[in-house]
């Protein structure tokens, strides 16, 4: 695993032994009514055995669902709910320190027409301002145009 170390002076450092333990899952249902249901996750638990340093950008729980809705005349809308959890992270003017964990939720309407598909999708609706690392926001609020055109 290479990591990042702070320093001085700042080096990325080759970590020759860590420990990982952890549960993934993932599970979903279809119902009667065509509706699709998925929940996954993961729980991790990811250190130096020698206990002296915090693994950057690994946090403890992520977890996510997704609903999707057929809608009539072939348009499907679909949700996910998305959390990161609290993750550690450093920077040479910051030092050390803690990203908060975050959720967001995302939107998509997908429609067929022939060969194409065409979606719109409005990802982090309530634009959560997640910090991907320190000092830099994620996008935030976004709206997506797609268009798929199957030639066979």
């Amino acid at each position: 695993l290479v990591d990042f170390d702070g320093g001085p002076p700042p080096q990325l450092v080759n970590r020759a032994r860590i420990e990982a333990d952890g549960l993934e899952w993932r599970t979903s249902r279809r119902f009667h009514n065509d509706w699709r249901l998925g929940l996954d996750g993961t729980w991790m638990r990811v250190r130096d055995p020698l206990g002296d340093v915090v693994l950057r950008h690994r946090p403890r729980v992520q977890a996510g669902a997704d609903l999707t809705v057929p809608l009539h005349g072939g348009y499907e809308l679909s949700l996910r709910l998305q959390h990161l959890g609290r993750r550690f992270d450093s920077s040479i003017p910051t030092g050390d320190r803690w990203l908060q964990a975050t959720t967001t939720l995302d939107l998509a309407l997908r429609g067929r027409w022939g060969p194409a598909t065409v979606l719109l999708a409005l990802d982090d609706v309530g634009d959560a301002r997640l910090e991907e690392v320190i000092g830099l926001d994620a996008q935030g609020r976004r709206l997506r145009l797609s268009l798929q055109w199957r030639w066979m």
